[in-house]
């Protein structure tokens, strides 16, 4: 029915923009005020616009309006059958075969699980059983979410050792890591409070790290040398 195409184009225009804030946060390293997260933020915590308006705002700000001064919202499907913007994964997934290769990996092992009712955009009810039935048409696939925790043993963490956790934490996925070193275990935990998503992994002597980075960098490298001494003097004993 028309209600339903304009819920559907209204719940697939909502992701593009969710996907493309999410996108922002990732590369909010280093942080500043000409960031497009900042920016986007700034769109989205304007009082006195409605949420259209501030999507709109969103989506002009993007590289792709800038170029060809509209957006293809088609130039967000992943590639295979049955393809729809808004996937297995609410946070993004990117477009074409990257896209189709992150959405069968997170239909896989990682099903983006919710969204908060108290989230700033536009509100959308998710269920396990729509993923299953979409990870279903996409990939013929069942969807399991506890597959990862089970498969790496995450429920319990006593006695795992030789294990680095380092988050970013303007990245809004710290939010889901361990921050802090469990109890019983010889995991280390470095906390960056000012990287962004994978900022640690450009590996140091860039000019533009912050002083947080730079010492995480250092004590990355002792960590994993340190470790790397005991195996080898254990090995030799």
């Amino acid at each position: 029915t028309d209600s339903d195409s304009l819920e559907l184009w209204w719940t697939e225009v909502n992701e593009i923009v969710t996907a493309h804030f999410a996108e922002a946060d990732m590369g909010y390293y280093p942080p500043g005020p000409d960031a497009e997260f900042e920016r986007a933020c700034r769109i989205f915590l304007k009082e006195g616009d409605t949420m259209q308006e501030k999507i709109g705002n969103m989506l002009t700000m993007r590289k792709e309006f800038q170029e060809k001064g509209c957006f293809d919202m088609y130039s967000e499907l992943p590639n295979g059958k049955n393809a729809r913007i808004s996937a297995s994964d609410w946070s993004g997934m990117g477009d074409g075969i990257k896209a189709y290769m992150w959405e069968f990996l997170s239909c896989q092992l990682l099903p983006a699980l919710t969204q908060s009712s108290e989230s700033m955009f536009y509100p959308r009810e998710w269920s396990l059983e729509w993923t299953a039935n979409h990870c279903k048409m996409r990939f013929d696939m069942e969807v399991d979410p506890d597959r990862l925790r089970n498969y790496f043993g995450f429920e319990d963490l006593t006695g795992v050792d030789h294990l680095l956790f380092v988050n970013n934490i303007n990245d809004a996925w710290s939010s889901a890591s361990i921050t802090v070193p469990p109890p019983n275990s010889g995991i280390e935990v470095i906390n960056v409070l000012n990287g962004a998503h994978c900022s640690d992994f450009r590996g140091p002597g860039a000019d533009f790290d912050t002083p947080e980075m730079k010492a995480a960098h250092k004590q990355i490298e002792e960590t994993i040398g340190k470790w790397l001494k005991e195996i080898k003097k254990e090995n030799e004993d």
